[in-house]
C-alpha cells in the first residue's frame, strides 16, 4: 500500500507562489524520479496487501487459523511497510505527480490474482491495466516535478482561502451521501460494492494533509527552525492525515471482504487517483506555473488511467 492507498493509518508516524510564498524549490524536489520509483514500490506492496486480506477471506471458513495469519499479514504491509515507503517518496515529488501511480495496484493485482486468487484475466482486465500503465507514463511526463518550499506563511496562504473551504464542503456532502444512502443498499448489490469503493478511494486520495506533514518536518529540519511546530498547521496536518488514513480502512476491508479483489481496488484505486489529482490542483495549486499543454496533456493521462480502470469495471459489472 501507500500513503495514498486506502490501508494508512501508519502514516502519521512516519517521516521523512500564492501571495508571500516561496518560490524556492524544497532541497528534494529534482528527485522527482526517486519520489516515483518509491511509488511503484508502494504499489506493490499494497497489492500484496491487499491479496493476503482477499485470501483471509476465502480461507476463513476451511483454514481459519491461516486465514487469521493471512489477514494480519496482509493489514502490515497495508499499514506498515507501504506507507513508510509512500511518506517517502511524498518528500520527493508533487501528490499530483505521484497520484496517478496509484493505478500501478491495478496492473500487479491484474497479473498476481489469476494466480493467488484464481480469478480469470480477461482480456478487458489486460486493456484495462494496459491504459492504466500508458496513463501513469504520461503523467510523470507531463505532470509538475517540482515541490515550492513549504513555509509556514506560504502554506497558510495557499490554505486559508474560499476556494478550499468549498472543496470541503463538496467533499462531506459527497461522504454523508455514500454513508447514509448508497452504503444502507443491501450486500452484494453493485451500488454498495461500488460506494465502498468510492468512499475508501476519494478517502485516500485526501493525500495533501500528508504532504503537508512531510514538507513542514523537512522544512524545519533543514532550516533548523521550531517555530512551523509553534502554530496550528502541523498538528491540523497530522489530524487531517490520520483521520483520511484511518477511515477508509474500515470501508476498504468490508468492500475486500465482501467482493472479488479485482472489483474493490479497481474501483478504490480510480477514485484514489481522481481525488489525489483534484485535491493536489485545488488544494496545494500544483498545476500552477505549468505550461497550458502540459496541464491538458497531464489532465488526459489521468482521464486515460480512469478510463482503464473503467474498462476494468465494466468487465466486472456484468
Amino acid at each position: 500500500c501507500r500513503v495514498s492507498d486506502p490501508f494508512c493509518p501508519a502514516v502519521t508516524m512516519a517521516v521523512g507562489g500564492v501571495g508571500g510564498g516561496s518560490s524556492e524549490g524544497s532541497s528534494l524536489s529534482g528527485l522527482w524520479y526517486v519520489g516515483v520509483g518509491l511509488e511503484i514500490i508502494a504499489s506493490m506492496s499494497g497489492t500484496c496487501g491487499k491479496h493476503l486480506v482477499r485470501m483471509s477471506s476465502l480461507k476463513a471458513k476451511t483454514h481459519p487459523v491461516l486465514s487469521k495469519i493471512l489477514f494480519r499479514v496482509g493489514l502490515l504491509f497495508n499499514t506498515a511497510v507501504g506507507p513508510l515507503i509512500d511518506v517517502t517518496a511524498y518528500s520527493f515529488a508533487p501528490q499530483s505527480l505521484l497520484a496517478p501511480f496509484g493505478g500501478l495496484d491495478v496492473v500487479w493485482n491484474a497479473i498476481l490474482a489469476p494466480y493467488l486468487l484464481n480469478e480469470k484475466l480477461t482480456r478487458p482486465r489486460a486493456l484495462g491495466s494496459l491504459l492504466v500503465l500508458l496513463g501513469s507514463v504520461g503523467s510523470a511526463v507531463f505532470g509538475k516535478r517540482e515541490d515550492p518550499l513549504y513555509t509556514v506563511e506560504y502554506i497558510e496562504e495557499t490554505l486559508v482561502n474560499f476556494r478550499v473551504l468549498a472543496y470541503f464542503i463538496v467533499f462531506f456532502v459527497w461522504f454523508l451521501f455514500n454513508r447514509f444512502y448508497l452504503m444502507k443498499k443491501p450486500d452484494g448489490s453493485v451500488l454498495k460494492g461500488l460506494s465502498l469503493g468510492w468512499t475508501a478511494g476519494t478517502l485516500a486520495g485526501n493525500m495533501w494533509c500528508v504532504k503537508l506533514s512531510i514538507e513542514l518536518i523537512q522544512t524545519s529540519i533543514e532550516q533548523n527552525d521550531p517555530e512551523p511546530w509553534k502554530t496550528w498547521l502541523p498538528y491540523v496536518s497530522l489530524l487531517g492525515a490520520a483521520f483520511f488514513a484511518i477511515v477508509n480502512v474500515i470501508y476498504l476491508t468490508e468492500g475486500l471482504q465482501k467482493y472479488e479483489a479485482t472489483f474493490i481496488i479497481t474501483i478504490c484505486e480510480g477514485s484514489m487517483i481522481l481525488s489525489a489529482s483534484v485535491s493536489g490542483a485545488i488544494v496545494l495549486l500544483d498545476v500552477r506555473g505549468l505550461e497550458a499543454y502540459r496541464i491538458v496533456c497531464y489532465s488526459l493521462s489521468v482521464l486515460v488511467v480512469i478510463g482503464g480502470m473503467y474498462i476494468i469495471f465494466s468487465e466486472e459489472a456484468r
